[in-house]
């Protein structure tokens, strides 16, 4: 079975091309036909097939006289010959060699699909990041403002109430002489030649119970005045920590100097924030870190204060600690919490205190009663137990 196809050189050989080959010998390795198992002698027409090396007498394989003078005669390597096996074969190989070919381009197509669909998502969500950070920066601003307003409208507000307080002694303390002066004139016209110590006796009552009124205002007035007092510091207490968090459970260092202790305890920080909760922070982020209270007796960790310098690294903090369930061996007892004032850690402790109640009481085993919420918002949640 005859095939061409354009290629630099040919391994067929005819019979001829074979004797000249081999200096005329009169016989060959592998001379006999592989059709009629008789000899291909060196005056016979023979053939050779390329792929399985097998010689063939070309009437054998229905080579005609011209046919085989052509691929004796020719040079240039770009007719091939194979046997009705090998032909058969190649076809098949060739065939699969093709598909492979297709499946590759269509496997690259894909890939390179895949390539652009995946970066030009990440670009979205790049995009989406980039205006949610701003959409952040925008609120924290709006936030600083109004908490700045709030505070300097305290601050008027405690003035003004205690110039309020001052104008009102002295309104009472003038009401107070009039009204003396108008009761001791009305009571002499209606008691006029009475004994006189009847007469103290009645001045000193009404001069008694107006004092009581007039003192019962004035406490009123300072009560309000003290609660004043007590919401604005506790809101410049709040406005104070709003940027601070306080992280449980980092091994301390063992470090002689504080600073050595210190500058372990920002590496840690830096890789909580950036390995574990991918915040993308920096040292500059961080404007003070520093352990709260003294060193215990049995080793145990103390709370680690983190200043940060916006509250809106402090929010992506927050809002990224569901990464730590995926986190490192060494994240994952680290605890974050909020910085909150004395106010809202003994509201805090209530709200834990109710929750162990009622968990106490419930003796379905179906719910968990869990504390949630922001600072100063915190309430008990009734959390149903996933089976």
């Amino acid at each position: 079975m005859a095939s061409g196809q354009a290629r630099k050189s040919s391994s067929s050989d005819t019979k001829k091309q074979r004797f000249k080959q081999v200096g005329g010998r009169s016989s060959l390795k592998n001379e006999e036909c592989e059709i009629c198992n008789s000899c291909v002698d060196i005056d016979q027409k023979g053939i050779e097939c390329e792929i399985c090396k097998h010689w063939f007498h070309a009437s054998c394989v229905d080579i005609e006289d011209n046919e085989y003078e052509v691929l004796t005669n020719h040079k240039k390597g770009s007719i091939h010959w194979y046997c009705e096996k090998c032909n058969v074969k190649s076809v098949e190989l060739f065939t699969l060699v093709f598909n492979i070919q297709e499946k590759m381009q269509n496997s690259e197509m894909e890939l390179e699909k895949m390539k652009n669909d995946t970066n030009a998502k990440f670009q979205k969500i790049e995009t989406e990041y980039d205006a949610v950070r701003q959409d952040l920066r925008i609120l924290n601003k709006k936030i600083e403002e109004g908490v700045q307003k709030c505070l300097d409208d305290s601050d008027k507000l405690v003035k003004s109430t205690h110039q309020q307080t001052i104008t009102l002694h002295k309104d009472v303390e003038i009401e107070m002489n009039k009204t003396k002066a108008e009761v001791s004139n009305k009571l002499k016209e209606i008691f006029e030649g009475q004994e006189s110590g009847s007469w103290s006796e009645i001045v000193k009552r009404e001069v008694t119970s107006s004092l009581n009124n007039v003192s019962e205002d004035i406490q009123a007035v300072q009560n309000t005045l003290t609660e004043t007092k007590t919401q604005v510091n506790e809101q410049r207490d709040k406005e104070s920590r709003r940027n601070n968090i306080v992280i449980y459970r980092i091994p301390e260092s063992t470090e002689a100097r504080s600073e050595d202790r210190n500058k372990e305890d920002v590496s840690f920080c830096m890789q909580l924030f950036n390995n574990a909760l991918q915040a993308g922070m920096t040292e500059e982020d961080i404007v003070n870190v520093f352990r709260l209270g003294r060193r215990t007796e049995n080793g145990d960790p103390r709370p680690l204060m983190v200043q940060l310098g916006r509250y809106t690294s402090k929010n992506i903090v927050m809002e990224s600690l569901y990464k730590l369930r995926g986190a490192d061996r060494k994240f994952k007892s680290v605890v974050i919490a909020h910085d909150m004032t004395l106010a809202e850690r003994e509201d805090c402790k209530r709200l834990v205190t109710e929750a162990k109640d009622l968990a106490a009481a419930d003796t379905s085993g179906e719910y968990l009663y869990r504390v949630r919420g922001l600072p100063g918002q915190m309430k008990v949640l009734k959390i149903r137990v996933r089976n």
